[in-house]
């Protein structure tokens, strides 16, 4: 294993799994400001349009494939139009002691 590839492996080792809230965050405000303005279809599609042009992308130094669901490496978004989870959901999350996924304090 050459270095660049013994770093990518360490980094992924030690990145812990989180839950991020930033594409609840771009839907719900997306929702918000244009619930009534469009067909279903077309909300969503511009909804697509609207997180395409807003999530974070991110790109790790010396990856040569890219590309993370989250925006950070082992963070899982959240799909409020398909799923809501409430407060304890994420208190479960949180602190299960297999397969946790860290949850942020942060409001």
């Amino acid at each position: 294993m050459n270095e660049r590839v013994a770093r990518l492996r360490r980094k992924s080792i030690e990145a812990v799994p989180c839950v991020s809230a930033e594409r609840a965050q771009f839907v719900t405000q997306f929702y918000k400001e244009n619930v009534y303005k469009y067909s279903i279809p077309v909300l969503r599609a511009l909804n697509f349009k609207h997180l395409c042009e807003k999530k974070t992308l991110y790109i790790g130094e010396d990856e040569l494939i890219v590309g993370e669901r989250g925006p950070s490496p082992k963070a899982v978004p959240t799909f409020p139009e398909l799923t809501c989870h409430s407060v304890e959901d994420l208190k479960i999350l949180d602190s299960r002691p297999m397969t946790r996924y860290a949850v942020s304090r942060k409001r």
